[in-house]
């Protein structure tokens, strides 16, 4: 299967997690999707309010979508 997840926190210096940014379009998560908080939060609301199509391209021009994008 293919899965979707965020990255590692941290706790910073200050006391504070943060995001490790830093793992972002590496290899480390044995072939899952890694994506940032908000990014994640984004994707969700678009997938629950509509019929939704993921591909998966290296970069986004290779995508080859249905047709326009509809917003009602």
């Amino acid at each position: 299967g293919l899965g979707i997840h965020g990255v590692p926190w941290e706790v910073g210096q200050d006391g504070r997690y943060t995001e490790r940014t830093d793992q972002i379009l590496t290899y480390n998560s044995e072939g899952c999707v890694r994506m940032l908080d908000a990014d994640i939060k984004e994707l969700f609301a678009v997938i629950v309010s509509r019929s939704t199509y993921i591909h998966v391209v290296q970069d986004f021009q290779q995508a080859q979508l249905p047709g326009q994008e509809k917003y009602i």
